[in-house]
């Protein structure tokens, strides 16, 4: 009988069994960027993620680098501004159209563009993966004349350089001049600066009434314009401040031998050393630039007399001066500093250790402290 129900073998299956199917295996795929080989592309991408991220494209204007904003008030060269990382440009000056600007150019343009607002986007791309980077950065150029701002601070030194001001007066120099547009923050800095010398106060009779505690927003908002001004009354406004928020600095403006003086004699307090007495100017006359808060010119005066100024022996962070005056948790630490020193010159241990102890955990004179402390006379 035939033999029926049989599988027959396609042609297909007679090839196959003829010639069996061999899996190849994939050509590794090299890095671009490294030369390392990867099994697909898959994992190439994972790699280049991982080893190889993107950059951010930064802005360097001057020694600021990697901010979102930048102001320009002085002159300045195309070697001034940097762009970092970046593989194109894009530019909207004053809210017009964007333009297309190579990385390379876009100092040239921002300096030949004059007095303008830049909406800048900075673009970093990469073709083996097809990644990119963004940042979105303002780049604002107000460079007012030095015609008006020399204006400006004779009529600042004309109305507000004096030892007890007045809103009216604030007000008074913000109406004596109409500056140009780019020479507004110069005018409205300074005005921040005796209107913050005003809340610190707290004078009824000054007219001003805002709350203590923002007369440091005053203070630094008036500094972060100021500091871009190499002008006698930028300067000297910067350095007060400097002062009274404890910043301190050996390099100060020349002319002004009392705020030179301070500012140095607080630097010798800012590290582990002995306490050195303050160095004395003389009887030199100088020209006021700016107005002093009342417990600065105190600290002042007591520095002119040091060790043995009044209230040098008075247990609380007073002076004779300041008794009617609110302090800053700067005065409290400058005024404790001031009479530790004194009493570490006078021989007075006790009195300076009382004093040193408060100051142990402060960012400015916590170090000086602790190393009198430490100091077998004190320990």
């Amino acid at each position: 009988m035939p033999t029926v129900g049989w599988i027959q073998d396609s042609a297909h299956d007679r090839l196959t069994d003829s010639f069996p199917f061999v899996r190849q295996k994939p050509e590794p795929i090299a890095c671009p960027l490294c030369g390392k080989a990867w099994a697909d592309r898959t994992a190439l991408l994972a790699h280049l993620g991982i080893d190889h991220p993107m950059r951010r494209p930064l802005l360097r204007v001057g020694t600021r680098v990697g901010l979102d904003g930048y102001e320009l008030r002085t002159p300045f060269t195309p070697a001034d501004i940097e762009v970092i990382s970046a593989t194109a440009c894009r530019v909207s000056t004053n809210g017009r159209n964007e333009v297309l600007v190579a990385p390379e150019q876009l100092p040239a343009f921002v300096l030949n563009a004059g007095n303008a607002t830049h909406s800048i986007k900075l673009l970093n791309s990469r073709a083996e993966d097809d990644r990119e980077a963004m940042a979105s950065i303002e780049v604002r150029v107000a460079i007012p004349q030095a015609e008006t701002l020399a204006n400006i601070d004779e009529l600042f030194v004309h109305h507000l350089a004096h030892d007890r001001i007045t809103i009216r007066m604030v007000d008074e120099f913000r109406r004596s001049v109409t500056p140009e547009s780019s020479a507004a923050d110069y005018l409205g800095a300074l005005a921040d600066y005796a209107v913050g010398v005003l809340t610190k106060e707290q004078r009824q009779v000054s007219g001003a009434h805002l709350p203590f505690s923002q007369f440091t927003g005053k203070f630094q908002s008036a500094r972060r314009c100021l500091v871009d001004f190499s002008r006698p009354v930028a300067t000297a406004v910067v350095a007060l401040i400097d002062f009274n928020l404890n910043n301190f600095s050996r390099s100060q403006p020349a002319g002004f031998p009392e705020l030179q003086n301070a500012h140095h004699f607080y630097c010798t307090l800012t590290g582990a050393g002995k306490t050195q007495r303050p160095v004395q100017s003389g009887n030199i006359v100088t020209v006021a630039a700016c107005p002093v808060d009342a417990v600065t010119a105190a600290i002042w005066e007591a520095l002119k007399l040091f060790p043995e100024f009044p209230g040098c022996d008075e247990p609380s962070p007073q002076l004779p001066a300041t008794h009617d005056l609110p302090l800053s948790e700067f005065d409290i630490a400058k005024l404790r500093a001031l009479k530790a020193g004194a009493a570490l010159l006078l021989g007075k241990q006790m009195f300076a250790r009382d004093q040193l102890r408060a100051l142990r955990h402060d960012a400015r004179f916590g170090k000086w402290a602790e190393y009198h402390l430490e100091a077998p006379a004190l320990s």
